[in-house]
């Protein structure tokens, strides 16, 4: 019995050696670095420090992290800002997950080295369909390897486009942005994309006039995971040669737009949703610049007119100003007359400034260098006044009573159009009475914006003597003054 005991108390002691040396083998060999919980542990301790592209008060959140597969991991991330609403967020990201000398290292999508690391990642955790998706600088490296924009963009600074950019939902709304130009998962060819934090349903409407060149509308699919990437609906509009805008993360079924249609500044293209790898509803915009090959291969800044100095940033309200096409019509009419009414104006107020002019010429003595010379053109002026008025009437011979009507006319469409006045004059010549009734057609031309009479002729008329016997009359077939029938038989020609 005693023997037993003994026995018993060494097989015990024996146990507890064997689980000591276990226990400490393992510690000396350290945590198994491949168990999902460790891996997580380090991914979440990695986010919490990261900062790259964050403001105060956000923070990168771990969606999802995939079993590690040899020595590589794949996480799912999006970024969270406590201004957002609830219905609305921003796109998913992703970082890779690397282990190395016995450490995991990880790169966040958009820095140079996810790209390398894109090409190595095991296809198990990223499907190689998807990868296009998320490779953003390839093509865009000099030979050293740095970020390179391509020849193609070298002008586009210098030659603003032609039609401006209004933003992408409806006049009176406000949205703030959720991913500004250059962060999160905006970067490379896509840098200058911008997320607004739409809820779902809201309508997107067209930032410009344009063609639809590709629309997707049938995906109910979406969420923060980066196999949903391929399954976000979106329709993209040509506004200019080289360039079309992307709209995406569209609702299912919510596409009113079909391809080859024009679509008009304003216009309602969809509703915003959460479909493709989207981290909650909101827009994603980005105006593409294509290659000559027809790739998209870089973006440009979408400068909106609701932009001021310093946009765009975050936590601010932007409130559009993009009309319905049917309101953009009406103000481009009101445009248009009013433009209309100003040329006539200006019109007018030159023939009756060159009245002015005109009345000195026929004057001796007129002083020229008083008279506004800008409502006519130099060679007027000096055709006018060659020789200081030599040729002038004498003073006695002056104009007593001068009427003047201009006849009506539209705005001209170019930049040379004749007027016409149906005028009256009452004139004393060499002491005897009469009085011209003219119709005076007037040249005018445009020069550095100003209407100028250039000229003039009459057209048609009569003139009568004191006795009112008709003393003069030419192209009265058509004239818009017929000389009285009593006096038709005077020493008219």
């Amino acid at each position: 019995m005693r023997a037993l005991k003994v026995w018993l108390a060494a097989l015990a002691l024996a146990l507890l050696l064997v689980l000591a040396l276990i226990t400490y083998l393992e510690a000396a060999r350290g945590p198994n670095i491949r168990d999902p919980e460790f891996v997580q542990d380090r991914a979440e301790e990695f986010l919490a420090e990261a900062t790259t592209e964050l403001y105060e008060g956000e923070s990168y959140e771990l969606i999802n992290i995939s079993s590690p597969t040899e020595d590589w991991v794949l996480l799912t991330i999006t970024r969270k800002s406590p201004q957002w609403e609830e219905d609305t967020g921003t796109g998913g990201s992703l970082a890779i997950g690397r282990l190395e000398e016995g450490a995991w290292e990880f790169r966040l999508l958009g820095e140079r080295s996810f790209e390398e690391w894109l090409d190595e990642l095991p296809e198990d955790l990223l499907d190689p369909n998807l990868r296009e998706y998320f490779r953003l600088y390839r093509g865009l490296e000099d030979d050293e390897g740095v970020s390179a924009r391509p020849a193609i963009f070298s002008s586009l600074n210098s030659k603003p486009l032609a039609q401006k950019l209004y933003l992408p939902y409806k006049e009176g709304e406000a949205y703030q942005i959720t991913t500004l130009p250059g962060h999160d998962h905006h970067n490379g060819i896509y840098k200058e994309a911008i997320d607004f934090g739409l809820p779902s349903g809201t309508p997107v409407v067209a930032i410009a006039d344009g063609v639809v060149v590709d629309v997707k509308r049938d995906s109910d699919l979406g969420g923060c995971s980066e196999k949903l990437a391929d399954h976000a609906n979106l329709v993209r509009i040509k506004i200019a040669e080289g360039l079309q805008v992307l709209y995406l993360h569209l609702r299912y079924n919510s596409v009113e737009v079909r391809k080859g249609q024009k679509v008009s500044l304003g216009q309602e293209l969809a509703r915003s949703g959460n479909t493709g790898f989207s981290c909650g509803a909101h827009l994603h915009i980005v105006l593409e610049r294509l290659c000559d090959d027809g790739r998209v291969c870089g973006s440009e800044p979408l400068r909106f007119v609701e932009f001021k100095t310093g946009d765009p940033r975050y936590n601010k309200d932007y409130v559009s100003l993009n009309k319905s096409p049917q309101d953009w019509q009406a103000l481009e009419e009101k445009r248009r007359q009013e433009q209309e009414r100003a040329e006539i104006e200006q019109i007018t107020d030159a023939v009756e400034k060159f009245h002015t002019i005109y009345s000195c010429y026929r004057v001796k003595d007129c002083d020229e260098s008083t008279l506004i010379r800008s409502w006519i053109t130099d060679a007027l002026f000096a055709e006018m006044f060659e020789s200081f008025c030599l040729f002038c009437p004498s003073k006695a011979d002056t104009a007593t009573e001068v009427s003047e009507e201009l006849l009506p006319f539209t705005a001209p469409k170019t930049e040379q159009t004749t007027v016409r006045t149906k005028e009256v004059w009452e004139l004393v010549v060499r002491g005897k009475k009469r009085t011209d009734y003219t119709v005076v057609a007037h040249f005018l031309v445009k020069e550095n914006g100003v209407w100028k009479v250039d000229g003039w002729e009459i057209e048609c008329g009569y003139v009568i003597d004191e006795d009112g016997d008709v003393i003069h009359k030419e192209h009265l077939e058509e004239c818009l003054w017929q000389p009285p029938e009593e006096s038709t038989s005077g020493s008219a020609n």
